[in-house]
């Protein structure tokens, strides 16, 4: 009998088992298909997610000259590797990213990792940049021509921007460095106001 009892718990935690499983399966199948609706969005309208390479980011830090207490924005920041990078460097570091699951995720890897830095959901279009020390850009040409009008209205004099792969039409390059020079992705350039 206790055989029979010990077999029939056993067959139950089983099926819960699967049960959880599929429900599992379900949610993440259900969260995937909308990172692919959203990503599909930001790629029709603006610039789609394409993390830094870590040599990519390494350069663009070093570009950037940050000092501590400056304030530095990622425009587009995507997963915050680079908001994470120039708070670690002591800079008031703000990073602006439209795509929800984007920018979810890199609030959980803010959480997980205990990382500093402002993480902002909003269009990087209409974000205050007036104060800001260094600013960082991944953006497709698109991207850059439409915010170029902005950056020559409200940066700063002295300011830094550092752009990702692109460069800004009709600005005059400061320095670049090609971190991959084999690929046609991975220079990084450097301007001044």
């Amino acid at each position: 009998m206790a055989a029979k009892i010990f077999i029939l718990i056993l067959l139950i935690f089983q099926l819960l088992l699967l049960i959880l499983a599929a429900i599992a399966c379900f949610i993440t199948t259900i969260l995937g298909i909308l990172f692919i609706i959203s990503e599909m969005y930001s790629s029709l309208h603006d610039a789609p997610f394409i993390p830094s390479f870590k040599k990519a980011k390494d350069k663009m830090i070093e570009f950037s000259e940050i000092k501590p207490g400056e304030k530095v924005v990622d425009l587009g920041c995507g997963d915050g590797r680079l908001v994470f990078a120039a708070s670690d460097k002591g800079a008031n570091a703000i990073g602006v990213e439209i795509t929800i699951f984007v920018y979810w995720y890199a609030k959980i890897l803010q959480f997980v990792f205990k990382k500093k830095g402002k993480l902002i959901r909003g269009n990087l279009y209409d974000h205050d940049i007036r104060d800001a020390d260094v600013l960082f850009c991944y953006l497709m040409p698109r991207q850059l021509n439409k915010i170029d009008k902005k950056f020559k209205e409200e940066c700063k004099k002295g300011c830094r921007i550092i752009c990702n792969s692109f460069k800004l039409p009709g600005w005059e390059i400061e320095k670049s460095y090609d971190t991959n020079p084999s690929k046609r992705r991975g220079t990084i350039y450097k301007y001044i106001v």
